[in-house]
């Protein structure tokens, strides 16, 4: 009987750390009222799609979101807009030629100094592999860098979504872009090389 209620109790701990049902501390729950955000579920298409990071000019592919997230050395849980969640929950129905909508959802991160948010934009997949460069070229990325993604795309490594900014403590982090930071301060190295179109040995 006891091995049962220990049983229930270890499954119960690992459904409130995949859901996002944790206490947070003060700041972070702050700042989640502060710009109306709730704790989200991402689909798993999302979790296993290869990311950008930066928003015009993308020089890597990093890994999955998913790999990400398991190399964070801190406590995360996944927030979306409230209103968007509710949206993305309520959408049954697309064109072709409009497309999934895209939405932003925040990686929240509670470190010893501070609460970092990782916003990371993503599509719902569409047909072929122009899915995986809509979002770009909706933001004004020229057509070089659309082949690039393009080419990436056909050697395995193909990109569904973007890490678009880092907060910390409610403010944008300036002085280096998310791409930077990915590879510098957290040692996430890419998996492919946009401009020489070459996967990246580990």
């Amino acid at each position: 009987m006891r091995r049962v209620i220990l049983l229930g109790a270890f499954f119960l701990v690992l459904i409130f750390l995949a859901t996002g049902i944790v206490a947070a501390n003060d700041s972070a729950e702050s700042l989640r009222k502060a710009k109306g955000l709730v704790v989200y579920m991402p689909p798993a298409s999302f979790m296993n799609t290869y990311f950008t990071a930066d928003e015009q000019d993308p020089a890597y592919v990093f890994g999955t979101v998913r790999d990400f997230v398991q190399s964070l050395k801190c406590p995360t849980v996944w927030l979306i807009e409230k209103d968007v969640k509710n949206r993305a929950m309520q959408q049954t129905r697309w064109t072709y030629n409009s497309g999934p909508p895209e939405y932003v959802m925040y990686l929240e991160c509670d470190q010893p100094d501070g609460v970092v948010h990782y916003a990371f934009s993503y599509q719902e997949p569409m047909p072929g592999w122009r899915k995986m460069v809509r979002g770009h070229n909706a933001n004004g990325v020229d057509d070089d860098t659309c082949e690039r993604l393009k080419k990436a795309s056909f050697a395995g490594m193909p990109v569904g979504s973007k890490l678009r900014f880092i907060m910390k403590n409610g403010e944008v982090m300036r002085g280096q872009t998310p791409e930077d930071a990915l590879r510098t301060d957290l040692s996430f190295a890419p998996r492919y090389d946009l401009k020489r179109g070459r996967k990246i040995s580990k």
